[in-house]
């Protein structure tokens, strides 16, 4: 393949995946909207219900609660580990999970949940997983943009040539062997935009190099 072909259909590549990543940040952006406004109505709701008769609040005053707490959930899952809370642990014994199920749906039945600490902690991680949904999703819009405009930035001018060895060579290429006929002072922009691109695996095994993933190859093949 020559490498002007090579270079055009890496363009469009990048060019039809920083679209698809727009439109998929747009659908998430309003998703996570959608969220947001439910769980804030949703927050405003139980703050006049259950404090309405011992503690009567203005409607600023609830709205500026609601907005606090949509702040704090933001706050939350930017400092919250995912991995953390992604880690449910739960020693089900026979019947354990319908009684926290049942700690749920009745009044009484919450001390059951709090019988056994891992479920105790498994039951927080997961109500609190549940509040993260809307500004995780929002923040998910926010990286897809920052992807997509990562892809527009890319220089083919510098990446194809490199590119077209790992293509010629069907397997491992080092990372000396790539660079050895471009400029020392393009070595690093080269590489960060080289594995900006899908499909292009960096080894990092003795000797460093790249290879290209067998869906990049067939994609650039049918393309």
């Amino acid at each position: 393949m020559k490498r002007k072909q090579l270079q055009d259909r890496l363009e469009r590549k990048l060019k039809r995946e920083a679209t698809l990543l727009m439109l998929g940040a747009v659908g998430s952006l309003l998703l996570g909207l959608f969220v947001l406004f439910l769980t804030f109505w949703s927050t405003y709701g139980i703050l006049l219900f259950t404090t309405y008769w011992f503690l009567p609040w203005s409607h600023t005053l609830l709205m500026t609660c609601s907005g606090l707490f949509l702040l704090l959930l933001f706050i939350g899952n930017a400092t919250t580990e995912r991995t953390y809370l992604d880690k449910i642990e739960l020693n089900l014994g026979p019947h354990r999970d319908l009684e926290v199920a049942v700690a749920f749906g009745t009044g009484f039945g919450s001390a059951l949940a709090f019988q056994d600490m891992k479920a105790t902690r498994s039951t927080i991680k997961m109500f609190t997983t549940l509040l993260y949904t809307g500004p995780r999703i929002v923040v998910a819009s926010w990286q897809m943009v920052k992807r997509a405009l990562m892809l527009k930035r890319i220089n083919l001018h510098y990446v194809t040539p490199v590119i077209a060895k790992a293509y010629r060579a069907d397997s491992r290429v080092s990372l000396e062997t790539l660079l050895e006929d471009e400029h020392e002072a393009t070595h690093q922009i080269i590489l960060e935009h080289l594995l900006s691109i899908d499909g292009v695996v960096l080894l990092k095994s003795e000797p460093p190099g790249i290879t290209l993933a067998p869906a990049l190859v067939q994609e650039l093949q049918q393309d």
